[in-house]
């Protein structure tokens, strides 16, 4: 599964952290708030916890999954273990498309983002500022996963200390009768509020990618994926209880934590949510700058794709003919389409790379009992199978309140990533 030479393994425990924190943590947390207070009043509390621990369980297989092997490839190389190459070459294409587009309107994101600070962003300024962006990230992905994990360190604990900061300073201006009554409108919204907040946890799978550049990957991704879900949940759980209890009108509000923070803090308290929003979009763009080329080395390593895309950088070690193209395409994506647009079209390839991950759990498992010849794993999930089955279950619950739109976009890349597959097939008998 891997190219004959192979990335320095250079990322650290601390690493993964940062990157998992920053490949989760983006927007949401400022932005969904009111919504959810619109659907539940203060029982949003209970949907950002149950969200977490729907999550978590899609979190806990990934795990499981990543102790069996050390290389780059995540849900790519999780089917092509359990199911073979052809599953494994689909679900690569489809990581890699969704990784692009995800980015792309990460990107997006963060030119808006800029548009308090400098005039004219979204307007002629638009594909210039994406060029910057894109380009310094490039740089410094080039130099080597060191340097990229030292960019995502520093953008993670700004992030977190921001919101640290935010809930810290609000707690003393809650006043605890906004709590009451708990569930105004009942629960009957609660399943479609955990949804809309599941959505803001999604990206932890980006965190097992680059396990090729890891250092002991198989003891540390299980530790990563469950302190990174453990640090976001207490963080939302934070923000949404302090913007319940010290904002009247939160129902319904756009941006509720700045708003919230202008009541209890004064006009400092909107500008620091705007640069939290910054530093928080521009974090979790680092950390797409450094997973989506990783998609692309791991499925040209494999030979799903050239293998031109494989070739790493002498001195550094890096894939930079894959780290060249993917912030081509991600530029190209960026100019020509919204963020909303992109966004949406995420969704479904998402869901498209955690089901076949929770599947393999209980595959690898199998074909371990048979005497197949199949890596132990290091973490093993408790309770047989019923964790991945519940995650199945999920994924199949989500895959259906998809919307027509997202099911289309996955279905095209599904198209497009099957062509892929039966040349990568057929070059392989080739060449064999």
């Amino acid at each position: 599964m891997t190219s004959p030479a192979a990335p320095p393994r250079e990322l650290r425990l601390a690493d993964l952290l940062a990157l998992g924190v920053n490949a989760v943590v983006g927007s949401g947390i400022f932005l969904l708030p009111g919504p959810l207070a619109e659907k539940l009043g203060p029982a949003a509390l209970v949907a950002v916890v149950l969200a977490g621990l729907a999550a978590l369980t899609i979190a806990l297989c990934c795990a499981e999954a990543a102790s069996r092997t050390s290389e780059t490839g995540g849900p790519y190389l999780y089917t092509t273990m359990a199911f073979g190459e052809g599953p494994g070459l689909v679900v690569g294409w489809v990581s890699c498309w969704t990784g692009l587009v995800a980015w792309a309107a990460l990107a997006s994101a963060f030119v808006t983002a800029l548009a308090p600070f400098t005039p004219d962003a979204e307007g002629r300024l638009r594909p210039w500022l994406l060029a910057g962006l894109i380009a310094g990230l490039a740089a410094v992905n080039v130099l080597g996963a060191r340097a990229a994990a030292s960019l995502s360190n520093l953008t993670s604990i700004l992030k977190v200390g921001l919101a640290l900061a935010f809930i810290a300073l609000g707690i003393s201006a809650i006043d605890p009768h906004r709590f009451t009554p708990f569930a105004p409108y009942g629960f009957d919204r609660l399943g479609e509020a955990v949804l809309l907040m599941l959505y803001a946890y999604v990206g932890f799978e980006n965190l097992v990618v680059p396990a090729g550049e890891m250092r002991d990957p198989r003891r540390h991704l299980p530790v990563a994926l469950g302190a990174v879900l453990a640090l976001v949940a207490a963080l939302y759980l934070g923000v949404q209880g302090v913007t319940t209890g010290t904002l009247p009108s939160l129902a319904g509000e756009k941006n509720g934590v700045a708003r919230a923070a202008e009541a209890f803090l004064g006009p400092a308290g909107g500008r620091m949510v705007a640069a939290g929003v910054l530093v928080s979009i521009l974090g979790v763009n680092s950390a797409s700058a450094l997973v989506a080329p990783r998609k692309f080395y791991a499925l040209a390593s494999g030979g799903g794709l050239p293998r031109l895309l494989a070739r790493l950088e002498p001195r550094w070690g890096t894939p930079w003919v894959a780290i060249l193209f993917t912030y081509a395409v991600t530029w190209a994506l960026a100019t020509t389409g919204t963020f909303r647009e992109l966004a949406a079209a995420t969704v479904v390839g998402r869901l498209c790379q955690y089901l076949p991950t929770c599947a393999a759990v209980l595959a690898l498992r199998r074909q371990e009992a048979q005497g197949r010849p199949v890596e132990s794993a290091r973490f093993r999930l408790p309770g047989g199978p019923a964790i991945p089955l519940l995650a199945i279950a999920l994924c199949g619950v989500l895959l259906l309140s998809a919307k027509p739109r997202e099911l289309v976009a996955a279905g095209i890349a599904l198209a497009t990533g099957l062509p892929a597959a039966w040349w990568a097939l057929r070059h392989r008998r080739t060449t064999s």
